[in-house]
């Protein structure tokens, strides 16, 4: 489920991004458009990114509403800013450093029951192993709530661009990002798994309160609620955690190393829907 195809390249899709880092998702998905991070270098751990202060909790859910088929805002222009910390540590010594980054829709494509959006930047870009980040390119394409990541998005969106194809087999459904309405348990995996073996999946996570008033410019939660569903991947060397709050998409993004000390922590800060 998030490498370079024709000329335009892709980061890697989801069940990629640990495995092979160097997004996620994703999903999904910053303010000024997207560019490399900005950073403050420090050779002291900085305090933990902070939350949005939790919504009140409400009754127990485990799946998100059918109206969630609308529920990621994959607009043209449309914009998330993140901030929060990477750590990274070398020769016995730890760096901790703030950082921005943003997510962009740069244009979507539509025909029929399909649509596509051409995404630039993405969370995992970070996970850059000491070297600067770059933010990468990427297709997200969706239809009736199941969002995939084609790993061949040149010539997806040709052939959505082309009127005489009927778009049959137009992805593959190992590509699988996100399938709406969330449900607790769900798992999305490259490969057959054996039963009760999740690692190397992502797997739908309990949902959580959150609060979207820390969120500038973030639409109202109106029936969408306010409960986040954290999806994680877990594998020997690391894990990775993409948090989706309906409406809004990804407003938190974790990855942590299990050897050698990578991390990133990022929470989104800012939304802006495009014109």
């Amino acid at each position: 489920m998030l490498w370079s195809t024709g000329t335009l390249p892709i980061a890697p899709r989801l069940s990629s991004v640990i495995t092979r880092p160097g997004m996620l998702a994703c999903l999904l998905l910053t303010l000024s458009g997207c560019g490399p991070a900005t950073a403050v270098p420090s050779t002291t751990p900085a305090e933990p990114s902070s939350r949005p202060v939790p919504a009140a909790a409400g009754p127990p859910a485990t799946t998100t509403s059918p109206k969630d088929v609308l529920a990621l805002p994959l607009r043209t222009g449309a914009v998330w800013t993140y901030r929060g910390t990477t750590r990274r540590g070398e020769d016995d010594r730890v760096t901790t450093e703030a950082v921005t980054w943003t997510t962009k829709v740069l244009e979507v494509v539509q025909r029929g029951a399909w649509s596509a959006a051409v995404m630039e930047g993405h969370p995992g870009d970070l996970v850059s192993w000491g070297a600067a980040p770059t933010p990468s390119s990427y297709v997200i394409v969706w239809r009736d709530g199941r969002y995939y990541q084609p790993s061949t998005p040149a010539a997806v969106l040709a052939r959505l661009r082309d009127p005489r194809d009927e778009l049959d087999h137009l992805v593959d459904e190992a590509e699988l990002l996100l399938r709406l309405p969330l449900r607790v348990g769900d798992a999305y995996c490259d490969e057959p798994q054996t039963e009760g073996n999740t690692h190397y999946c992502w797997t739908v996570e309990p949902p959580q309160p959150w609060s979207r008033t820390s969120i500038t410019g973030a639409p109202p939660a109106s029936a969408l609620g306010e409960r986040a569903f954290p999806i994680m991947l877990r594998t020997l060397p690391d894990h990775t955690v993409l948090t989706y709050l309906p409406g809004l998409g990804l407003v938190a993004y974790t990855y942590a190393h299990h050897g050698t000390l990578e991390e990133v922590d990022l929470v989104l800060s800012s939304f802006t829907a495009g014109p």
